[in-house]
């Protein structure tokens, strides 16, 4: 599957898994393949210089209720530990996608968990038909 690159001066591309071997895997039957989060972080004004951020290919949404848990596939535009990015001031943004399996019809709702320390941890997220979501992380 081809994933369309914008301009960034900072692009990291980094597959978790093998996208060619997923989209083979005969349990995905249907056009819904991914579940996209597209991410953005604001330095913090509590950091010298706003800090840093990485995310971790240990990056999991889950439902509780079904004990289901899916692992990160892909991550773009923000580089996977050890490597960070750098902010040069409080205040700035850092924009990044997260790209998931397909989350399975029956959850309503899905929480999302970067296991690191210092990881981010959002609870409920409401469900949608598009399996496209823009999330704040504080």
């Amino acid at each position: 599957m081809a994933i369309p690159l914008v301009s960034e001066t900072d692009l990291y591309l980094t597959s978790v898994v093998n996208l060619d071997e997923l989209m083979r895997d005969h349990s995905i039957h249907s056009e819904e393949r991914f579940t996209i989060l597209h991410c953005q972080f604001t330095a913090r004004a509590s950091n010298n210089n706003g800090g840093w951020i990485y995310m971790t290919p240990k990056s999991y949404i889950f439902e509780t209720a079904y004990s289901e848990w899916l692992q990160v596939i892909n991550i773009l535009f923000v580089p996977v530990e050890p490597e960070k990015y750098y902010f040069s001031e409080p205040g700035q943004v850092k924009k990044f996608t997260m790209i998931f399996p397909a989350i399975p019809k029956n959850w309503k709702t899905f929480n999302f968990l970067e296991d690191c320390d210092h990881g981010f941890f959002l609870f409920t997220i409401p469900t949608n038909n598009s399996g496209i979501y823009h999330l704040n992380f504080v």
